[in-house]
């Protein structure tokens, strides 16, 4: 676990634009490490309801709060388990450390999630590595010499999370550590502050091999089963709404 710091005054933002907070994730170049000086800080925000907004409301859609030097994607507790089961790389790496902000009564779930972290990939270990091919897929048709990088986006980001993908993708293929993937990302930070397209650095990192190397793995694994009794222990321990 690394050491993770974000200003009191976020946190404490954050708290007064969702009164209704009850587990605050950090996500993106910041919790993996490698974030440069133009880097926001990027939160999963999971929120409880009352019993009447539990009934009522359309719990599937998320909401964003953007900040000045933040973003928020919020969703409803229940929207956690969604998320857990679909078992994307991106969304699995959050709980690789523990949350920034944890509500009175979800300390107990986040405690064992942490504890099951590297469980977490094998709840459906095939839809993990697809979706991380899936993701090298999308990452190589946005690199392209005459391409215009807008936002936050860069030939280097594109690259570097190909990069991601693939050793997320082979590390759960192979039934290796996650965790020691997450933590040797900063070794890639020269290709994520490499602006614009550089023909030699596709040359060395070979993204194609890669994709293809991942997707022939994946076509290899057998089709696996949800393995939800993981999440019967959290079930147990989260308190869907408040009366």
């Amino acid at each position: 676990m690394k050491e993770i710091n974000v200003p009191q005054s976020i946190i404490k933002e954050i708290k007064e634009k969702i009164p209704n907070l009850a587990i605050l994730y950090l996500t993106g170049s910041r919790l993996t490490g490698t974030q440069n000086n133009k880097s926001d800080y990027d939160f999963y925000a999971f929120t409880v309801s009352h019993k009447s907004e539990f009934v009522l409301r359309d719990r599937n859609k998320g909401t964003t709060y953007k900040g000045d030097n933040y973003e928020i994607k919020c969703f409803d507790i229940t929207h956690l388990f969604a998320l857990l089961r679909k078992t994307n790389p991106n969304f699995i790496e959050l709980f690789f450390n523990v949350p920034i902000f944890v509500g009175g009564y979800f300390d107990i779930l986040t405690r064992l999630i942490y504890r099951d972290r590297e469980k977490l990939p094998y709840i459906n270990e095939k839809h993990f590595v697809a979706s991380s091919v899936g993701m090298i897929k999308s990452n190589l048709s946005r690199i392209s010499p005459n391409k215009v990088y807008k936002g936050s986006g860069s030939f280097g980001k594109e690259l570097f999370n190909l990069i991601k993908a693939y050793r997320y993708g082979l590390a759960v293929a192979n039934g290796k550590s996650l965790e020691a993937e997450i933590n040797i990302m900063n070794e890639y930070l020269y290709v994520k502050n490499t602006e614009v397209y550089d023909q030699n650095l596709l040359n060395k990192i070979n993204p194609e091999y890669l994709y293809q190397c991942l997707k022939e793995k994946c076509d290899d694994m057998k089709d696996s089963t949800e393995k939800l009794d993981l999440l019967n222990e959290y079930i147990y321990n989260t308190p869907l709404y408040f009366k």
